[in-house]
């Protein structure tokens, strides 16, 4: 797996910014650097005010700092709270110790954006098929009311 320079960095952003419809981006970690990012710190991602929400989240970190993350849960509040998409870059240690990073994303939900590129992403719009019974068809039947006692 090939890291990946600033130059690449930057075709990536305008890429996941072309195909999200985001016009701006927040970015932490190192190498993002970007006129569309906001830029900001991996440590003041937990300082985040809890109804500042991104269309797109971007987060350039190596394994230690992402295994922080996970255990104070900025990595969860990034992709629940803060991002409706949120694209982890992993470098360094993370890319070298690719199952750990592996098994740390995939337990917090996240997908390969493209296998082989160690990128991953979660998009709040598609992290989850929508199951087959949740829709009006199965929901109350007020025609059956008076005939059945549930």
């Amino acid at each position: 797996m090939p890291v990946m320079d600033k130059h690449e960095h930057r075709h990536l952003i305008d890429r996941l910014l072309h195909e999200t419809g985001a016009t701006t981006a927040l970015c932490a970690g190192s190498g993002l650097d970007h006129p569309a990012c906001h830029a900001i710190s991996l440590q003041s991602l937990a300082t985040l005010p809890a109804d500042e929400r991104h269309e797109l989240a971007i987060v350039a970190c190596d394994l230690e700092e992402l295994e922080a993350m996970s255990r104070d849960g900025r990595l969860a509040a990034l992709r629940d709270l803060h991002a409706k998409r949120l694209v982890i870059i992993p470098v360094g240690s993370a890319r070298a110790r690719r199952s750990d990073t592996e098994a740390l994303l995939r337990a917090h939900g996240f997908r390969p954006l493209r296998a082989g590129h160690g990128i991953w992403y979660h998009d709040l719009y598609d992290y989850k098929e929508t199951p087959d019974w949740l829709n009006p068809r199965f929901w109350a039947n007020p025609e059956l009311w008076d005939r059945y006692r549930w």
